[in-house]
């Protein structure tokens, strides 16, 4: 890790904590070194791409490239207040019709930092579970001038909503917390702690409204696996180790840890569990009081972080990955196969149920897997299949689902 890479997660870590350094005064918020215009301008580079500018603004003052990252901040601000706007009015629009949501994400974790606008927020996230109520929301939001995009997905419905303004948000209708895995025994985790049955959600008030959320256990629990399935595509940027720091810090003694660790070893997930503990705690400053699965080794930690300080801001991943699911013992034509099945159970929702029209569906699926590589990703099956081994290959560096093909 370069001392640029170094000094700017020190930076980000003092954001996080403003609260604490008012409440305890200068003497433990040193002068701080004054910064080159070259060291102002590397910094400003790695919070660009992701989208962590106002983060910056304290350390900043006094050189060139504050200006820049004021009005970076301005932006960010008023994005917020068009995402705190659009959840008003969407959650509104389903409580009107008695339907049951969870909010997920967005305004939600911003209320965990010292200053919740300069949280990017790059959508609207809500949980329907219940079949009937999912299919009234469409109704609700049709009719409300929301644009429904197709988008072949196992666990989401994408809309757009368009401010006077012009500018155009997404809304994401989770029907399930996160897409499928390959891995049966996570997906098993998943279902039964994700499921109606089991999930009771507690109220969050935020700008004096009440939000049903995620309890803090499974809170934590599907922040794990938000962060797991972006890093199994190009990685993350620092924003959510960020949030997952942040709430961790502020919900603590309601997290039941124990058996989020049961979860998380189930699910196969252990070492990325300790991964992010250690990484948190580490460079963000999470309590070491926090308890942990446990430890891993130290240059490991700084190579898990360097990755995410190369990598870009959620949403931003290499238009050449494949749609990926899970992680294989060895990325050959098996595992190609197995990924292929997959995908086309994900494409053919019921339709692939039928096991005698499997093989027609894998035809399918190939001819717009081959389509999509050239028309939508821009790049070649040899360089896909390429990349694909390499995320099968940072998928094991970290022991994800570990089984045998």
């Amino acid at each position: 890790m370069t001392s640029i890479e170094k000094n700017y997660l020190q930076m980000i870590c003092r954001s996080c904590h403003l609260n604490e350094q008012n409440s305890d005064g200068d003497k433990e918020n040193p002068q701080r070194e004054t910064l080159s215009e070259q060291t102002a301008h590397q910094l400003v580079e790695l919070a660009k791409k992701q989208y962590m500018a106002p983060f910056l603004l304290q350390d900043l003052k006094g050189t060139a490239c504050f200006e820049y990252v004021k009005r970076q901040a301005k932006m960010m601000m008023f994005n917020y207040y068009q995402i705190e706007e659009l959840t008003i009015k969407t959650t509104q629009l389903l409580e009107a019709e008695h339907i049951p949501y969870i909010l997920l994400k967005g305004i939600s974790l911003a209320a965990c930092y010292p200053v919740p606008e300069y949280r990017k927020l790059g959508d609207l996230d809500l949980l329907i579970l219940d079949q009937e109520k999912l299919e009234l929301t469409k109704k609700v939001l049709k009719d409300n001038q929301y644009e429904e995009e197709e988008e072949e997905s196992d666990h989401h419905l994408i809309y757009f909503y368009k401010f006077s303004n012009g500018r155009r948000h997404i809304i994401e209708v989770h029907y399930r917390i996160v897409g499928v895995y390959h891995y049966a025994p996570t997906n098993h985790v998943i279902d039964q702690v994700f499921s109606g049955q089991h999930l009771k959600p507690v109220i969050q008030r935020i700008e004096g409204r009440n939000y049903p959320v995620l309890p803090p256990t499974e809170y934590t629990f599907y922040m794990l696996h938000h962060m797991l399935k972006h890093y199994l595509y190009d990685g993350f940027g620092i924003r959510l180790l960020c949030d997952f720091s942040l709430y961790v810090e502020k919900n603590g003694k309601d997290i039941d840890f124990t058996q989020l660790n049961e979860w998380c070893s189930k699910s196969g997930m252990a070492y990325f569990f300790a991964t992010i503990m250690d990484c948190c705690k580490k460079y963000l400053g999470l309590s070491k009081m926090i308890p942990g699965m446990l430890s891993i080794p130290e240059n490991e930690c700084d190579q898990f972080m360097t990755q995410i300080l190369g990598g870009h801001e959620v949403g931003n991943e290499k238009q050449s990955s494949l749609a990926y699911s899970g992680t294989y013992r060895r990325a050959n034509l098996l595992a190609c196969f197995k990924e292929g099945h997959t995908q086309m159970k994900v494409r053919f929702p019921k339709l692939g149920r039928i096991v005698p029209i499997w093989p027609v569906l894998w035809g399918f699926t190939f001819y717009h897997f081959v389509k999509n590589t050239y028309r939508v990703r821009n790049t070649t099956l040899r360089q896909t299949i390429k990349d694909f081994k390499t995320d099968n290959q940072r998928a094991e560096n970290l022991h994800l689902f570990e089984k045998k093909d």
